[in-house]
């Protein structure tokens, strides 16, 4: 892999934090063997390890931060995350993660978390430009982990629609 010393420690520091859910040295193996040989593969590594039962919240945040010009806070991208608008009721408390740094261990290596000083709130985001790159990349779109690459219109449409669902808007629509 061709890039900057900075780069390159970033792609170390990812594939050390890819072990962290390595717990059995089989696992560790397996990822060792072959090790990723890009960006793009070590980011696919780590979709295609997100666990099922957290497919569409890591598509929703994944969406959401790669449509936001601006770190979104922690807490509220996790609660809108639990929101569903095709179900009825589209909130359900259930769904909600019991702790929302949760999304790091879900995504980790490709979300980070910072304290925002002026509002003293945790805030997310993508820990790379690299991260949105291949998001939106038509590669990945193509691979075993298209759904996970958000197009611009879906990352919005899907913004738009939680949006009108908090509003009550969609209610409304249903009437119509």
């Amino acid at each position: 892999m061709h890039c900057s010393p900075r780069m390159q420690v970033r792609w170390v520091f990812c594939q050390l934090d890819t072990f962290k859910v390595c717990l059995r040295p089989s696992l560790v193996r397996r990822e060792l063997n072959p090790p990723p040989k890009d960006w793009e593969e070590t980011y696919a590594r780590i979709l295609m390890n997100v666990h099922e039962e957290y497919f569409k919240d890591s598509c929703t945040v994944l969406r959401r931060l790669c449509c936001a010009d601006n770190p979104l806070q922690l807490e509220e991208l996790v609660e809108a995350s639990m929101l569903v608008p095709s179900r009825d009721p589209a909130f359900n408390p259930e769904d909600r993660l019991s702790d929302p740094h949760g999304v790091l261990q879900i995504l980790h290596g490709l979300v980070s978390v910072s304290a925002n000083v002026e509002t003293q709130k945790e805030e997310i985001c993508l820990v790379h430009f690299s991260v949105k790159e291949i998001l939106v990349s038509n590669r990945i779109m193509a691979g075993s982990t298209g759904a996970f690459g958000p197009t611009e219109i879906n990352a919005h449409q899907s913004v738009t629609e939680s949006s009108l669902v908090c509003t009550g808007i969609s209610q409304l629509s249903k009437n119509f």
